[in-house]
């Protein structure tokens, strides 16, 4: 016998010889695992090596190989070789793990048919076998991390079950006993509270019974900030009312065989009341049946909801006069067992071959087989019993397919977390469930936090109702705060009592869906885990392979639901539950480091190109904003100076597209305290320097001046770059009202300039230019110069720049009072934002639309304009020149619409928010505007009402934002 549990052993004559060293224990348990079954070469090496196999790897497992044959060989043993796979050739009671399976499958059978003597001495069988810590010393293998999540899981059930059994024969103590030793090592463990509360109650103690309560109360609440699952608060109080029945035997039921009966014929059970969403999948089965499909085979999570949607069907094929009937082949291990259960399903006989009985009956029925994947060689028995019938059709659910030709394949996703049309099915779903498990709850206004609840449960309703059933004592945005600090807790929190054992928690679903995972699916799905996002496909190629077995590997995940997409953007994500469960089943070091090097290898250029449609390249990284925050903080963790200065630059657009204005910040200042030198260290702090003046920080221009010194002293450094921070020097001096010191650094800019060739630069330079005119009023130059940097950018392609350049040319024309040039340009500028992130620019785009729109007398929507305006730079880009710029332009509106007070109140604040930020109050000042706020600023009361404002902005903004909002 090959023993797993704990060290890995081969025992014979119950003399036990160790397995030899970690890697060739390693082999062993894998062949052991898989025993009477291949096992590819290449799937050894990556369950035993991982991603660092030795040169002669090949050469090595062989090796291993002859040495486990010597050492199997007096068991009975051997390990069989078939082109390049392993297989060891025994049967499963040969196995310890197997055994154990087998023994606890047998207990929980007979714990269900309430004979308690029976399921006691199987379990304890299993409990014997157990072990906390299979493939000890073995703990760096790839495979040893979910092998071993699943046998814990599996050992807890046991002992729990042989606890029941112990209390059904009246043994409580006992239980009690077992049940203390169980909640101390696994204190979140609720199955064990519950056991130790009725195995108390049962034992005459009841003070004690609920005094366990409180200690689980206690725990649940203190170590994760959540109030004690329901399941065990309904306890307490059956435990008070003394309403708890005791546990039920045969001998209660007045049966008198010992042996199990056989199950009558299933009829078709009814989903779950309530049922909500799944409509198109529903609508797209049926059509498919209609079309004559003859399997269809619903994949996706354990808990996902594959069974209700196939039991929604029946129903309505029953409705329509189609005969339909259901077989759970959970308890089926091999394809003739499932079998025999259908024939029974569909009142056929099974006899000595129930494959074949099947196929001759040919019922003219859907047979729905629910649960099929775990059932040896299920796939092979579909598809000879689909050839040999004509009539059958089948609907199976499974979590994994079972890719045969005749296989419609069905995934069931999770639930949509948000919809534009209301409410999403995910939060319809925890309302319901909320209001089951409490009547009186009113969640009213509560929308957003349960829509960032489901969300963090993944749109997966097992989880949805784990979170639900957490409210409790709790509102939503109390519990949203513990999720968010403990959002692993969803995976360890229990659904419904009635659920079966295999969906008694996520984790427990999740076991078992990583057992029926390829090495490569397993592999993919540690490194996707990183990513707490969506992540783009061509990312996902860069970081892992752009090989066929990729996109099998990655489609694996998408059908087991562990990955969900793509979406609309070609981007996947796996849910936040689930990439907690495979950051914890397993080591995820050195896949932040590789999706660094991928996110490096794929960021754009410092000018960006865009294709026709006016998308950006896919080395943006707009879609990957996920794999940003990975690789970043890979690069902070690692300590890497280097790689850090590196992204810096390749994300400078990225940032500024995004509206990610304080990443930038928050990241460049850490990697400026890793000690980056020379050229480094320049494009850090000159890319810092830049994202101080946007957001027009007090301290940018001494970051800035000091970032320029650096760099014009330092070979290498980037001249686009420097060149561009003299004109961010420039820009802030000059809404500073330092005239004299933007004049230099047009002067700098211009020399720089012309020792230049590249005509980026060049434009840069005459850009700049167009600004310092425009900032001393010479408007005719700053529009000549505009015009000419608008034709080289419209040949270079970059809309980017294209946007900029119409929307400054667009309010220069506005000073000289050509409106409708103006308009024109904002028209064109506002057509390419449709289909151009433009980041902190649409602020500035706006308001020039809201300023056209008052002076063509279309009030309402200047005012709608300047409001959206003023919610980006309260939220996105948070720029006070141009808040302040936002509001005046506001208040021109009110003037011109007779409300002077509301007018006062967006100066007022305008002044305010200037003054806070150390910029003068000419910096927001726009010509036209200003004219029409000359009534307003003559009047006393208005001017009374303005100073007010002045001294608290912020909650005009907040007003005025919630005001629009309405």
């Amino acid at each position: 016998m090959v023993r797993l549990f704990g060290a890995v052993t081969v025992e014979c004559d119950g003399r036990r010889v160790s397995a030899g060293g970690p890697r060739q224990a390693a082999v062993l348990s894998v062949l052991a695992l898989n025993v009477a079954r291949p096992v590819s070469v290449d799937r050894l090496i990556d369950a035993v090596w991982s991603d660092d196999p030795p040169n002669s790897v090949t050469n090595v497992l062989q090796v291993y190989v002859s040495a486990l044959r010597k050492l199997l060989r007096p068991a009975g043993l051997s390990i069989e070789r078939a082109g390049s796979t392993y297989a060891l050739d025994g049967s499963l009671d040969d196995i310890d793990i197997e055994m154990f399976h087998r023994d606890a499958a047998e207990g929980r059978s007979a714990l269900r048919a309430l004979e308690p003597e029976r399921a006691l001495l199987s379990l304890e069988r299993a409990w014997d076998l157990w072990d906390p810590t299979p493939f000890a010393g073995l703990d760096d293998c790839a495979f040893v991390g979910p092998a071993r999540a699943s046998l814990l899981s599996s050992g807890l059930s046991v002992a729990t079950d042989r606890g029941a059994a112990l209390c059904a024969l009246g043994r409580s103590d006992e239980a009690a006993a077992a049940a203390e030793q169980l909640v101390e090592t696994h204190p979140f463990f609720e199955p064990a509270w519950e056991l130790l509360m009725r195995s108390l109650f049962y034992a005459g103690r009841q003070h004690d019974a609920l005094m366990a309560f409180s200690r689980a109360r206690s725990t649940f609440v203190e170590e994760l900030g959540l109030d004690p699952p329901l399941t065990l608060a309904a306890l307490e109080r059956q435990i008070l009312d003394r309403s708890l029945e005791p546990i039920a035997t045969r001998a209660d039921t007045g049966a008198t065989s010992v042996e199990t009966p056989e199950p009558a014929a299933a009829r078709l059970p009814e989903p779950p009341s309530g049922m909500i969403g799944r409509t198109t999948e529903i609508d797209r089965i049926v059509e498919l049946l209609g079309d004559d499909a003859r399997l269809i085979t619903l994949v996706g999570l354990g808990g996902i909801g594959k069974t209700t949607t196939a039991l929604a069907v029946g129903q309505r094929l029953l409705a329509a006069g189609r005969a339909v009937v259901f077989a759970d082949l959970a308890a089926a291990v091999e394809a003739t067992g499932a079998m025999e259960r259908m024939c029974e399903a569909a009142s056929v006989g099974a006899g000595p071959d129930a494959a074949m009985s099947l196929a001759e009956a040919d019922p003219d029925l859907v047979l729905i087989a629910d649960n099929g994947e775990q059932i040896a060689d299920f796939a092979g028995a579909v598809a000879a019993l689909l050839s040999a019938t004509s009539r059958l059709k089948l609907i199976v659910t499974s979590r994994v397919a079972l890719r045969i030709r005749a296989e419609h394949v069905m995934p069931i996703r999770p639930l949509e977390t948000s919809s534009d049309a209301g409410a999403a099915d995910a939060g319809l779903l925890f309302v319901d469930r909320a209001r089951r498990f409490r009547a009186d709850i009113d969640l009213s206004g509560h929308e957003a936090a349960i829509e960032e609840i489901c969300e963090l449960a993944g749109g997966i309703p097992l989880a949805i109702e784990v979170a639900a059933g957490r409210l409790g004592h709790l509102t939503p945005v109390a519990l949203l705060d513990r999720l968010r600090r403990q959002s692993v807790a969803l995976l360890d929190g229990h659904g419904a009592v009635d659920l079966p054992d295999r969906q008694h928690s996520l984790r427990t679903v999740l076991d078992a869906t990583s057992t029926l995972l390829t090495d490569g699916g397993a592999a993919l799905a540690r490194g996707l885990c990183v990513v707490k996002g969506s992540i783009s496909l061509g990312l996902i190629e860069q970081t892992f392979g752009d090989e066929p077995a990729l996109m099998d590997h990655l489609d694996e995940l998408v059908d087991a639901s562990l990955v969900n997409g793509p979406d609309p953007a070609g981007r996947y994500r796996m849910p936040i539950p689930v990439a907690e469960y495979f950051t914890g089943a397993a080591t995820v070091d050195g896949h932040g480091e590789r999706i660094l090097r991928a996110v490096l290898s794929v960021a754009g250029p410092l000018v960006e190109k865009v294709d026709h449609r006016g998308r950006w390249a896919e080395g943006s990284l707009l879609d990957d904003a996920a794999a940003v925050t990975v690789a970043c903080d890979a690069a902070i963790a690692q300590c890497d100076a280097d790689a850090g200065a590196r992204l810096a630059v390749a994300l400078r657009r990225y940032w500024l597209l995004g509206s990610r204005i304080g990443e930038a910040l928050q990241f460049c200042t850490a990697v400026l305290e890793l000690g980056p030198v020379g050229t480094a260290r320049a494009h850090v702090e000159l890319i810092l320097g830049q994202f101080a003046a946007i957001v027009n920080r007090p301290d940018a221009a001494t970051l800035l001046s000091g970032a320029i010194e650096l760099a014009e002293n330092t070979s290498g450094v980037e001249p686009h770059l420097l060149i561009n921070s003299w004109c961010y020097l420039g820009s802030w001096r000059c809404d500073h009202g330092d005239l004299d010191g933007a004049r230099h650094a047009a002067a700098r800019v211009g020399e720089l300039a012309r020792e230049s060739t590249d005509q980026a630069v060049v434009g840069l330079s005459r850009d700049f230019g167009a600004y310092v005119a425009a900032r001393v009023g010479d408007f005719e130059t700053a529009v000549r110069l505009g015009v000419e940097s608008l034709a080289g950018a419209r040949l270079g392609g970059d809309r980017y720049v294209v946007i900029d350049l119409l929307n400054r040319i667009a309010e220069n024309l506005m000073e000289l009072g050509r409106v409708d040039e103006s308009e024109s340009l904002v028209d064109e500028a506002m057509e390419i934002a449709r289909t151009t992130p433009i980041g902190p620019l649409a602020a500035k785009v706006i308001q020039i639309q809201a300023a056209v729109d008052i002076e063509r007398g279309r009030l309402s929507a200047a005012i709608g304009a300047a409001l959206e305006a003023l919610r980006l730079t309260a939220t996105s880009y948070p720029d006070p020149v141009t808040q302040a710029s936002v509001l005046r332009i506001l208040a021109a509106a009110w003037c011109e619409a007779g409300d002077l007070d509301a007018a006062a109140r967006c100066d007022g604040a305008a002044t305010g928010i200037l003054h806070s930020a150390g910029a003068p109050a000419e910096s927001a000042s726009f010509g036209p505007g200003e004219r029409r706020l000359e009534p307003m600023r003559r009047d006393r009361h208005a001017a009374s009402v303005a100073r007010i404002a002045a001294m608290d902005p912020i909650v005009v903004v907040d007003q005025l934002l919630a005001r629009s909002s309405r």
